[in-house]
């Protein structure tokens, strides 16, 4: 980040230097004693070289400090994906063991139905019912029968 500020203020100051001096870029050889033919910043050979190594080694750290960042978002990007790819498998796998809980369930209670709709407990109903309609009909023709010998 603050290479990157460098480099911003780097930018607007170098525009702002270059409209102030009209002249062309100029590189000029001077021996010790010798006049400048031009004012400008005088740089030993040394601190050229440094200065040149500096900038493109800054681009080198910078590349490598953008590949190590696009890297470790790219990490963490899968790794969120993975999790959720994780939680959807797991939600698939829990959906499954609880509808075969809830097929059990229905197949257990279909056979207790299938249990309790036999013919037999149909015959005691029946059963009843005539038994009860017999002792009816017996009673209001022993009431009857009482009634006619009084």
């Amino acid at each position: 980040m603050a290479l990157r500020l460098l480099l911003i203020f780097c930018t607007f100051f170098c525009d702002v230097a270059s409209a102030q001096d009209e002249e062309q870029e100029q590189v000029t050889t001077l021996q010790s004693g010798d006049v400048a033919p031009f004012s400008g910043t005088l740089f030993s050979t040394v601190a050229a070289a440094r200065l040149l190594i500096e900038l493109e080694s800054s681009q080198e750290a910078c590349d490598l400090r953008m590949n190590e960042a696009l890297e470790l978002q790219s990490a963490e990007t899968q790794y969120l994906v993975d999790i959720e790819r994780i939680k959807g498998e797991f939600c698939e796998l829990r959906n499954e063991e609880i509808l075969d809980i809830k097929d059990g369930h229905i197949d257990l209670l279909n056979g207790e139905l299938k249990k309790r709709n036999t013919p037999a407990i149909s015959a005691w109903y029946v059963g009843g019912i005539l038994t009860g309609i017999l002792a009816t009909s017996f009673g209001v023709w022993a009431v009857s029968q009482a009634s006619t010998a009084n």
